[in-house]
């Protein structure tokens, strides 16, 4: 985030912070640290809110996608949102359907089954047919499905995309496109997740709505539901929680606090009683997992009508049936992880592979992201987890994290479909290509990909552990929401001692937290 003003230079910036802004000493050091000397650079970092959201219009496509959209409500065309399974794409329908349905639009939603594939599929025409939708909007998806939205057109139905993945190198031949990966987006802020995307275009359309349709105006229930839902989407896609996400995720989670739907009320709810303020992680491992819990063990259907829930009676009942497919998830994920261990034991060639492969034919494929992501984490490789599903013969898998696809894409030749980004991939072989595919992950010694090993964690400020007081760690929060791109502050302590008259043996600085 660009800073506006003149930087401190008196006695430090770090002095200057602390005293402009009422911070405690380590906290100014910390933000100085990461390049927010600046006083008002500072304060919109520790406050931002929506002035510090960049216009949807400065989407080069915004202007085509809107005329068209309040085409279709006007002249009451079937609209059909077309989401994703995973909270990214489940949360920007949500954002979609509910603006829409505020306009008054006829609006339907679909998301895929996960045993269907990513995307546009085969399934997804048929549903746009049957509905007779003459517009569909994508979320989280679409950029890459040259084929199939050529086909949707074709067939009389418009297609506005909002995505956020990288391109490929055909465009795509959707009515419009919304996507700040494109190179003529012109778009300011390529890091949104999907959700922020269909934000924009929600965020757009009632905007003009309220100028179109007699001075109405979106309700404050309704924009924080929005914001809310954002905010979920945009944690759990691990994107860089900095400028408009993290304004993005800020205001969210004080919606989420206090959600002002059924179907938010609920969900948070299913989390437990909470003695503190909710945060980043909150997100990451409580309403995420849920959410998710639906597409991997059920279908994703039942996590998007909570999220569009208006009876808290059925929210309730959906909010429970979330939490007992994710302690379902949980137990398959355990027995899973077990079994893939035995099968890496099994395998002593595999331990110089530079790659971790294993396969089983009763893993559910909800789980086989999670259990390759484990495996990375045990093993500091990239790892393969495949299910081979016997009515269609194929084996699906998602590598883990620590940029999995490039040695993946050695097999891509053997794929029926590949896709993903750096950090995760989706491919789909048929089964009597597996050994073949774990033979050409195995092309190249371990060493060539195995990543360094983790350096120590450096503190960015030192403080005394007297420094923490209720004041002090309340302002600590102001430093978050956390995540990618916006570490956890860590500070040392100096001289520590454990005991009465014992100094600290093993060294002289600890770090916290």
């Amino acid at each position: 985030m660009s800073g506006i003003g003149e930087p401190v230079r008196e006695r430090g910036a770090a002095t200057g912070l602390a005293e402009a802004l009422d911070l405690p000493g380590p906290l100014a050091e910390v933000l100085e640290a990461r390049g927010l000397g600046d006083v008002e650079a500072a304060r919109r970092w520790l406050r931002p809110g929506f002035e510090d959201l960049h216009d949807p219009l400065a989407f080069a496509a915004m202007g085509r996608a809107l005329a068209r959209v309040e085409a279709a409500i006007r002249d009451r065309e079937t609209v059909l949102v077309h989401g994703d399974y995973d909270v990214d794409g489940l949360t920007g329908t949500a954002v979609l359907v509910r603006a829409l349905r505020f306009l008054g639009a006829e609006v339907q939603a679909y998301v895929p089954a996960r045993e269907d594939g990513y995307s546009f599929t085969e399934a997804s025409l048929a549903r746009i047919r049957a509905s007779g939708a003459r517009l569909c909007l994508s979320v989280d998806n679409g950029t890459a499905a040259v084929e199939a939205i050529a086909r949707i057109q074709a067939d009389g139905c418009d297609v506005i995309v909002t995505d956020h993945h990288t391109p490929g190198p055909t465009p795509c031949p959707a009515f419009a496109v919304l996507n700040p990966r494109l190179p003529d987006s012109g778009y300011p802020f390529a890091e949104l997740a999907g959700v922020g995307v269909a934000f924009k275009l929600a965020w757009a359309l009632l905007a003009r709505g309220r100028n179109s349709r007699g001075g109405q105006v979106a309700t404050a229930d309704l924009l924080r539901e929005l914001t809310a839902l954002a905010a979920l989407g945009t944690v759990a896609d691990l994107v860089p929680l900095v400028g408009e996400n993290r304004a993005l995720v800020k205001r969210g989670l004080e919606a989420l606090a206090e959600p002002p739907s059924p179907g938010l009320r609920a969900l948070g709810a299913s989390l437990g009683p909470r003695r503190r303020p909710l945060d980043a992680r909150d997100i990451a491992f409580g309403f995420a997992p849920r959410l998710n819990a639906a597409g991997r063990m059920a279908h994703a259907d039942l996590a998007l009508a909570l999220l569009l829930a208006d009876d808290p009676t059925r929210a309730r009942d959906l909010a429970r049936k979330l939490d007992g497919l994710n302690r379902s998830r949980q137990r398959a994920e355990a027995r899973c992880f077990g079994q893939a261990l035995n099968r890496v034991d099994e395998l002593d060639e595999e331990r110089t592979w530079p790659v971790v492969v294993v396969a089983d034919e009763d893993w559910p494929l909800g789980v086989v992201g999670i259990l390759a992501a484990r495996l990375v984490d045990r093993y500091g490789r990239p790892a393969l987890a495949l299910t081979i599903d016997g009515d269609r013969p194929a084996a699906r898998a998602q590598p883990g994290r620590r940029r999995p696809a490039r040695p993946a894409r050695r097999g891509r030749g053997l794929a029926l479909r590949f896709g993903g980004h750096a950090r995760a991939v989706g491919l789909e072989v048929p089964a009597d290509r597996a050994p073949a595919l774990r033979e050409a992950l195995a092309s190249r010694p371990a060493a060539a990909t195995t990543p360094a090993p983790p350096r120590p964690p450096q503190a960015e400020a030192e403080a005394r552990l007297a420094t923490w007081g209720r004041r002090e760690l309340t302002r600590l929060l102001d430093l978050g929401p956390w995540g990618p791109g916006n570490a956890e502050p860590r500070f040392a302590a100096r001289d520590l001692v454990l005991g009465p008259g014992r100094a600290a043996s093993a060294s002289p600085t600890a770090t916290w937290p």
